[in-house]
């Protein structure tokens, strides 16, 4: 997960720019909206996209992420990100209920 503070490679930034492409291409209205979700009587600020079968939050850092998904039983996380290969790498942050097919992904 990029913070506005740290340094992104060009290859980790064009992945995330990616990923974000594909959900404005399905989003509804074709835009982000900035929104603030409580948690533990926090507000955390995520970007939110919905498209025609999915709300996708895009959290500021990991900790954030982590904290909603321990918070909102409904959200799955998963930090993309680049590992030392330049190869795409998935962390998930699953709630305990999700299929033994999503468990081994």
């Amino acid at each position: 997960m990029a913070t506005f503070n740290e340094v992104i490679s060009p290859r980790r930034l064009k992945l995330i720019q990616g990923y974000i492409e594909d959900i404005i291409e399905d989003d509804i209205d074709g835009k982000s909206e900035s929104v603030e979700i409580k948690s533990n009587g926090e507000k955390i600020s995520v970007e939110f996209y919905e498209t025609d079968k999915k709300k996708y939050y895009i959290a500021d850092s990991k900790e954030d992420l982590i904290q909603l998904t321990k918070t909102k039983r409904s959200l799955v996380g998963a930090v993309i990100s680049l590992d030392k290969f330049n190869n795409n790498h998935f962390e998930y942050y699953l709630q305990g209920y999700e299929s033994q097919r999503l468990k081994n992904i």
